[in-house]
């Protein structure tokens, strides 16, 4: 969500740090870096469906990271591991009215800047036409709208997600009034083939 080099993801300091090895030792280059490729193969993180196993972690996380708890059945996640342990996810959770949401989503605050997060919610929307809604705060709303996430008008919602909506504005202006810091939040919506220009018919009305 950050920007500059600094906030290269590991995959590009990797290729960067390679190139540089290279250049600079010649042919003794490849012998060089087989020791960072492996440590970098070894950090790369798993990106995987979850599994039965993972149902008390994903419920510990998502109560840490005070995210709304409805709804935390596993076959709805995607985990993202690292030497065997997991360092994020992020599920579609279904509603009673057919509408998917992009939810849950963290990763664990030392594997943050690494594109983790990105590459769980891609994960997530692989092989799916949409649409799929999230809510977020104001401030997030261009690393989704990176992903390919529009803002959306709440008279556009699905029913289910209206009101979700209405109770989260509400929860944002107490938060608001208790912290005397203005917060906001933001429905967006995705589907395979829009994008923020030209976008095609049907796939969202941004707001102003």
């Amino acid at each position: 969500m950050k920007q500059g080099a600094l906030w290269l993801t590991l995959p590009e300091w990797g290729r960067i740090v390679t190139a540089c090895c290279r250049r600079r030792n010649g042919g003794r280059g490849q012998r060089a870096i087989r020791p960072l490729q492996r440590i970098m193969r070894a950090m790369q993180p798993l990106i995987r469906p979850a599994a039965p196993a993972d149902q008390r972690a994903i419920r510990a996380w998502v109560w840490r990271a005070g995210l709304n708890p409805i709804n935390l059945s596993w076959r709805n996640f995607v985990v993202a591991e690292v030497e065997g342990q997991i360092v994020g996810l992020g599920q579609l959770r279904p509603h009673a009215d057919g509408s998917l949401e992009l939810a849950s989503l963290v990763v664990s605050p030392a594997h943050r800047g690494r594109g983790i997060g990105s590459q769980i919610v891609r994960a997530l929307l692989a092989g799916r036409q949409g649409p799929i809604y999230l809510f977020c705060e104001n401030a997030l709303q261009p690393y989704y709208t990176r992903l390919g996430f529009q803002p959306v008008q709440p008279a556009d919602l699905p029913p289910a997600l209206a009101r979700m909506h209405r109770m989260a504005r509400w929860l944002m202006r107490l938060a608001s009034a208790v912290s005397r810091r203005e917060m906001g939040i933001v429905a967006m919506r995705w589907e395979r083939g829009c994008s923020m220009h030209g976008t095609p018919t049907g796939c969202g009305t941004t707001t102003g």
